[in-house]
């Protein structure tokens, strides 16, 4: 038998393992994201869609200028404008415009409806009736903000007159003590050059009545994608035949 060496047992003794790697605090801090259920991208979308309409609702969707200062309106109708009164000694100054309609309204209890459906939707409520309602509400909302965008429009003659100038004397007493307190001129014919123009929509009315479009294209796109039975030929597509023969009957079976 052979002696062991004093000097191997020391390094056998001494001998430490190597140390384990730790994880890194990323790692360990790491959170799984939500993951969003199969078959409810497009009415996540449109939901989102339509709350961003309903906020953009409270920007000004028409703006217009004149003579006594300029208004601006919202989606609900609601007039916010400025004036430098000169119509104030006016007997028949311009009145204050009728903006108000039923479709903002209608659009508030359609962004309601297709929030809650939404999230119905992503809480694993796949009914075809919850499917049906989501994108329903959502179409609703492209409806009812074209139909407002386009009343609003019609409506921009009035709030142009709002802030325009009136037909008497009281009005040129106001043009008058304008020019002569030197916060402006007296138009004279053919002595000064303005320009002026319609009252128009604002870049918020036209992003609000895309996106609520766009939002209902996408629940519409969903919807039908889900109603696709599995056994139909949009399903099945790109999915290869295989053929079984069956032993000692001939026959083919192909699935």
């Amino acid at each position: 038998m052979g002696q062991s060496n004093p000097w191997q047992k020391s390094r056998t003794g001494h001998r430490q393992e190597a140390p384990r790697p730790q994880p890194s605090d990323s790692t360990a801090t790491r959170t799984r994201l939500p993951s969003i259920p199969s078959g409810t991208a497009g009415y996540l979308c449109g939901g989102i869609g339509s709350l961003v309409v309903f906020a953009l609702m409270f920007r000004p969707w028409l703006t217009a200028g004149g003579w006594d200062g300029r208004a601006e309106a919202n989606a609900f109708g609601q007039i916010h404008a400025s004036t430098t009164y000169l119509n104030i000694w006016s007997k028949s100054g311009p009145r204050l415009a009728q903006l108000t309609s039923v479709w903002p309204p209608l659009i508030v209890v359609a962004v309601t409806s297709t929030v809650f459906t939404v999230l119905l939707i992503m809480r694993g409520a796949g009914s075809r009736p919850i499917h049906i309602a989501a994108t329903t509400s959502t179409v609703a909302v492209a409806v009812s903000v074209v139909f407002d965008v386009l009343h609003l429009q019609s409506k921009g003659p009035d709030l142009k007159a709002m802030v325009g100038l009136g037909g008497d004397l009281g009005s040129q007493a106001g043009l008058v003590y304008r020019a002569l307190s030197g916060k402006g001129r007296y138009p004279m014919p053919g002595s000064t050059v303005d320009s002026y123009a319609n009252a128009g929509l604002t870049g918020w009315a036209l992003t609000a009545c895309a996106l609520a479009i766009v939002s209902a294209a996408a629940a519409l796109a969903q919807w039908n994608h889900n109603r696709r039975p599995a056994g139909s030929p949009a399903a099945d597509r790109g999915r290869s035949a295989t053929v079984r023969v069956v032993p000692g009957s001939g026959a083919e079976q192909v699935r």
